[in-house]
């Protein structure tokens, strides 16, 4: 049973316009019978009928099935299961066949093959349609439709058919066919019927039910009174019992039929060359045609066309309907629908496709540009290794003022890591090409790497090198040898210069020679070390031990961009060479007996320095220490020394060329240890920053007017693309407008249509922007390899976010095109289809 409970609906609400179509209806509706709206055209019959088959929403009242109200989502699956639907225009998918269109209701329902076909071929029997059931239903003529909609309606045994006036598009003899059907059907579940014409409603139903201005003015029991139907078939005319008059001559014989009072007839007849030629006309101007008597239109005979037979062979089996549904579109006949609908695009759609490849590049490209904005390339911005700070000044006179050695042995002691200047920028690198005769021992110029200390680095972290470097379980390499980070071998080969010395991987530079030299010219360059092994930490510099740092600090004195690496300062503990050495009183003492913070000397620079007991401090470039005596050895010229005195010695060189920067080595919370550098040494006139940070803040901000410009001319070409993509996916359901109509009719989900057309956004980008997007990343690929590397940064994951974020954005915007029309209620789109 059907209950409506002050129900109303309006059209055009809260406007100028609006209709009050349903006017506060209550209503009990039987479980079985022929019920019929009957009223005038605007009436609200057909909304009211639209109303209780969930084809349309009330605005307000409520409506139940069976004692059970359901919402709009609900009333989905509750028309699926229980409603069969009859329309005028037949809703019948003329694609398919007879048997698919019958077969699209069953596919909900827990059936095997075997059981679908029997319930198809009884339906279709019932209505005589079974012969054509391979026949595709665009084929049939209306009849024969009306037919199958409602073999369709019948094939899931439902509770309630909705007929819309099912004979208004068919002749008289196909109108008693179909209402024969109804009435037989109404004999098994509710069927309610609109309908204008008055011998039908009074011919066939149980119950009428009469409408004016959205309100019930009469309700009424009925016998129906198949008498009361006439048939009338319009290719004949019976004459048999009409009024006549004759009239004889010579020439012709005339004889006129008529039911009524006749109108005044004029006819003249001429006859010329062999033919009778008609003129007929009469004083009410009717119609006249001309019959050629082979049609047999006249007949003179008493029949009885009164008599309604009914159709004994409607087979009304009963369905199991379980509570859970089954997709009435499978994803494979969604797949294949969407396959097919884009197939068909006609020229200006597949022109769209050329606007969308073009936005899908630029969003690929513009996918990597920011990429590299938001994780620059360390290769190309790193100086110095990410684990250090730098401490600077506004200007060179508060640096020298605010360090000295005793506050750079603070730091280095608190760190506990040898303190470097910060040369960033002032150092010019260069490599020698031993492989082709006419480039060996030339030098390429290469961006010089930073110099970490070597225990920053674990031998977990060595990937290739010499054999006595991998291989121990400690880091051992020689004063003048370095290991290279894989960053920085990165960059360098990416090079054309290097590529062109026959340099192509990270093993060919192992042994070869590093040369540094000043930021003015590589003419002067000089040695720094070979390249003993290449490491994995992604930093931008080359780890040393402290002897390569101290031969480079206190061999470059004041300056440390005046290269020479051969400090002439060594470590008491690392000499051979030398034995014993006379002090200063003559005396010839062991050398191991020199006293903390002395030096010992060789003869030469003794003697050219003048020292004696009564002057024992020497210097060298403005670095002063303390003599304690000289050596013989004509071969050996170093400066003697305790690591205590070199020490000194360092922190003093650092002090003088501090203006230049000092990095300091920070593992911890860089944040927290710049606070702790300001508030322990009072360097309330220095700065100090992380370099990393610093070069990442810079890089931004030499790239932001870049990034602005790609986002906006990427941002437009995209949108414009979108906007394609837009009217590509809703001109193709406006396209498909009276396939959605038919399926929401019916009953089939939203999520079952939106499946389709999900297909069809998969086409689309896989044809439109899949090929667009893989020439672009593959083009990316091996940009990020070369030179380009600084601008694009596009590893894998990157590639797939990207393809992610491309599909998901042309599914949105499909989803939105959708949303516009599945957002209306099954009746609106049919309407929209009859517009």
């Amino acid at each position: 049973m059907i209950e409506l409970r002050q129900v109303d609906k309006y059209f055009n609400r809260n406007k100028s316009n609006e209709i009050h179509v349903i006017n506060n209806v209550n209503l009990e509706l039987p479980d079985k019978g022929l019920v019929t709206f009957f009223g005038e055209s605007g009436c609200g019959k057909t909304t009211l009928l639209n109303v209780i088959g969930g084809l349309e929403y009330p605005d307000s009242g409520r409506i139940f099935f069976d004692k059970k109200e359901y919402s709009e989502k609900k009333i989905d699956i509750y028309r699926l299961k229980n409603i069969g639907f009859i329309a005028q225009s037949y809703l019948i998918l003329p694609s398919l066949t007879v048997f698919d269109n019958l077969d699209l209701v069953l596919r909900p329902f827990d059936l095997t093959a075997k059981e679908k076909e029997e319930r198809i071929e009884a339906a279709l029997d019932s209505v005589g349609m079974l012969k054509l059931k391979k026949r595709p239903a665009g084929q049939l003529s209306g009849g024969q439709q009306q037919r199958v909609a409602i073999a369709r309606a019948l094939v899931k045994s439902p509770s309630v058919i909705i007929a819309d006036e099912p004979t208004g598009n068919l002749d008289e003899a196909n109108t008693l066919t179909v209402m024969n059907i109804i009435r037989k059907l109404a004999e098994n579940c509710l069927v309610i019927l609109v309908t204008h014409e008055e011998r039908i409603a009074y011919s066939y139903s149980d119950r009428i039910i009469r409408l004016l201005d959205g309100k019930i003015i009469k309700d009424e029991l009925n016998t129906p009174d198949a008498g009361a139907y006439v048939h009338r078939d319009e290719n004949q005319i019976n004459i048999h019992g009409l009024e006549k008059e004759e009239v004889a001559s010579e020439q012709f014989d005339l004889t006129y039929f008529y039911k009524d009072k006749a109108p005044k007839l004029q006819l003249r007849v001429a006859f010329h060359n062999d033919t009778f030629f008609i003129e007929a006309y009469d004083e009410k101007n009717h119609r006249i045609n001309l019959v050629n008597p082979k049609e047999k239109l006249f007949i003179d005979r008493e029949i009885n066309d009164n008599v309604v037979t009914t159709e004994d062979n409607i087979t009304f089996v009963p369905l199991k309907k379980e509570e859970k549904l089954q997709a009435s579109l499978s994803s494979m006949d969604a797949f294949k629908m969407g396959h097919s609908s884009f197939k068909g695009y006609h020229a200006k759609q597949k022109l769209m496709m050329v606007i969308f490849f073009i936005s899908t590049a630029l969003l690929t490209i513009s996918s990597a540009t920011i990429g590299r904005y938001i994780f620059p390339d360390r290769g190309s911005i790193l100086t110095n290794h990410t684990e250090t700070l730098v401490v600077t000044a506004l200007d060179n006179y508060q640096m020298s003022k605010s360090i000295d050695a005793a506050t750079i042995k603070a730091l280095s002691e608190e760190t506990e890591h040898t303190i470097l200047p910060d040369i960033s920028g002032e150092v010019l690198s260069s490599i020698n090409l031993p492989y082709f005769t006419q480039m060996e021992n030339s030098l390429i110029s290469v961006r010089s790497p930073g110099f970490a200390q070597l225990d920053l680095l674990s031998p977990s972290k060595i990937s290739y090198g010499k054999e006595d470097v991998i291989n121990g379980q400690i880091i051992e390499i020689q004063p003048d040898e370095l290991i290279l980070d894989q960053l920085v071998v990165n960059a360098w080969l990416k090079e054309g210069s290097v590529k062109a010395g026959g340099l192509s991987k990270a093993e060919d530079l192992i042994g070869k020679k590093l040369y540094l030299a000043n930021s003015y010219s590589l003419a002067s360059s000089f040695y720094a070390g070979k390249i003993a092994a290449i490491s994995n930490t992604n930093q931008y510099v080359a780890y040393v031990s402290d002897d390569f740092i101290y031969d480079y600090i206190l061999g470059s004195y004041s300056n440390p961009v005046n290269f020479r690496f051969e400090s002439r300062f060594v470590n008491i503990d690392k000499v051979t060479a030398v034995e014993s050495y006379h002090n200063l009183n003559g005396d010839v003492v062991p050398l191991t007996s020199l006293p903390d913070g002395k030096s010992v000397v060789p003869q030469s620079f003794y003697d050219s320095a003048n020292i004696s007991p009564t002057n024992k401090t020497a210097n060298i470039d403005d670095l002063y220490f303390e003599v304690d005596g000289y050596y013989e050895n004509d071969e050996y010229s170093k400066i003697i020394q305790h690591q205590d005195t070199i020490d000194g010695l360092y922190y003093e060189v650092l002090a003088n060329i501090s203006n230049q920067g000092l990095i300091i080595y920070n593992r911890g919370n860089k944040q927290a240890a710049i606070e702790n550098i300001y508030q322990t040494h009072g360097y309330s006139d220095l700065i100090v920053y992380h370099p990393l940070s610093d070069a990442i803040s810079q890089y931004r901000s030499s790239q932001g007017s870049t990034i602005s410009i790609i986002g906006s001319f990427g941002g437009v070409s995209i949108i414009v693309g979108l906007i394609f993509l837009y009217f590509v996916m809703r001109s193709s359901m406006i396209r498909k407008i009276y396939e959605i109509g038919v399926y929401r009719s019916l009953g089939i989900a939203k999520g079952d249509i939106r499946k389709i057309f999900d297909s069809e956004i998969f086409f689309i980008t896989i044809h439109g922007g899949g090929v667009s997007f893989i020439l672009s990343s593959v083009f990316l690929f091996a940009a990020v390899k070369g030179t380009l590397a600084s601008t694009f940064f596009y590893p894998w994951w990157l590639f797939i976010i990207t393809g992610i974020l491309l599909y998901a954005i042309n599914f949105l915007i499909g989803r939105l095109a959708m949303a516009g029309i599945l957002g209306k209620s099954p009746a609106d789109i049919i309407k929209k289809h009859d517009i």
